[in-house]
């Protein structure tokens, strides 16, 4: 069946362990597959409108918007196909007690040939009584601390120690970001109307307001001309002998300030022509992305992306983590075999290699002179016995213990 090659495709699931599977959890595997591809065809539709709200080109728009979709779908698929059950999780390996606990002694023995009589000393008896009855009372004090401190101990990390939820604050940042990369995109495709009215007063916004800055900008540079010649008109009214040049000033000067309006309105009207031609096509994304958000569809556009996204997920994480599902145990048990015998391989033909050219031979053991548990090596080889502490008790009574 096609829809189930796609789906062991997708996933990376192996064929022969997949006819093992019952048909139920198969069908699980197939919707969550369903929901990649209905995703799939979002972004695909998302990409390459977001390319054209870029690029204001159909031609380029539909390449680049298709690789675009290809670069989520990529990450989505990748965030789907790591929710495999580990081969770590299949059997714990902890590591062995290689020191036993001392056990308390709680009786000392005494002989009672050894104690003097009539020296006022007690008997075997009582002291065993009063130490247990000691033991006693400092097994209960140490539970109470024991039980007073396990809520404020503070657990430092260690240089291994994996980050608490680091993997799922990564994993919802990422799919955060590749869903609002479809979610304002589809939006602005469903309302394209609106925002291409939005857009048209935004670039009469911008044309508004080149032409102010234009207007401002002349005022600047006449500024001086304007303020020459009110003083000129100013010395003329005061009629003071010179009226006849001053009159010559002026009329130099207002045909001065003519030209550079002139001049000035000239460059204008093609600046203006190209401004309005290089923004006619243009769409202002951030400006749509804000107005999307107040339109009927982005809710209910929200809601779908979001349960695209989040139900994939839910559905693999279900099948890694319940033990009523049988494939994640025997994908996990046929790699860890996989592993071992490639190990186990790998470890004869290196001592064949160096057997034949070397004339070596590795002693006994060498495997785990680090490791523990080659080939995982997680654990590190343990070569000297870890003493315990001794607490107060166990110190007290392997001082007062006799010797005989």
């Amino acid at each position: 069946m096609l829809l189930n090659s796609l789906t062991i495709s997708m996933f990376g699931l192996e064929k022969q362990l997949w006819e093992e599977t019952p048909k139920g959890e198969q069908k699980m595997y197939i919707w969550a597959f369903l929901f990649f591809v209905f995703f799939m065809i979002l972004a695909i539709t998302s990409g390459i409108t977001l390319l054209y709200l870029i690029t204001s080109s159909i031609f380029i728009s539909i390449p680049f918007g298709l690789v675009l979709a290809f670069v989520i779908g990529s990450i989505l698929r990748f965030s789907l196909v790591i929710l495999r059950k580990s081969i770590f999780d299949l059997e714990k390996i902890k590591p062995e007690k290689k020191v036993e606990k001392v056990e308390k002694i709680e009786k000392v023995e005494i002989v009672e040939n050894n104690l003097p009589e009539g020296n006022g000393t007690t008997s075997s008896n009582e002291l065993l009584v009063q130490n247990n009855f000691a033991n006693k009372i400092n097994n209960i004090n140490q539970k109470s601390k024991r039980f007073l401190t396990s809520f404020t101990k503070i657990k430092f990390l260690k240089y291994d120690s994996p980050i608490p939820i680091l993997t799922g604050i990564i994993r919802f940042s990422i799919l955060t970001i590749i869903g609002l990369l479809v979610l304002f995109p589809l939006v602005c495709l469903l309302h394209f109307n609106k925002i291409k009215e939005t857009n048209e007063l935004k670039r009469d916004a911008y044309i508004n307001q080149f032409i102010q800055d234009d207007q401002e900008s002349l005022e600047m540079e006449t500024a001086y001309l304007k303020a020459t010649i009110k003083n000129t008109e100013n010395e003329i009214n005061q009629q003071n002998g010179l009226l006849k040049d001053k009159s010559a000033q002026l009329n130099k000067l207002n045909q001065q300030l003519s030209d550079v309006i002139n001049k000035h309105n000239q460059d204008f009207e093609s600046k203006l022509m190209a401004f309005r031609e290089d923004i006619s096509n243009r769409y202002f994304i951030v400006h749509s992305f804000k107005a999307v958000t107040k339109f009927p569809f982005f809710i209910m556009a929200f809601i779908l992306i979001a349960l695209l996204l989040i139900n994939p997920h839910l559905i693999l994480f279900r099948l890694k983590t319940n033990k009523k599902f049988v494939y994640a145990d025997l994908s996990t048990k046929y790699y860890k075999q996989r592993i071992e015998e490639k190990y186990v391989d790998n470890q004869k033909q290196i001592l064949r290699f160096l057997q034949d050219n070397f004339q070596y031979t590795p002693p006994i053991g060498h495997e785990t002179i680090i490791w523990e548990n080659p080939p995982y090596c997680t654990q590190k080889s343990q070569h000297f016995k870890l003493r315990n502490e001794l607490d107060k008790d166990e110190l007290t009574t392997s001082i007062t213990k006799p010797l005989i």
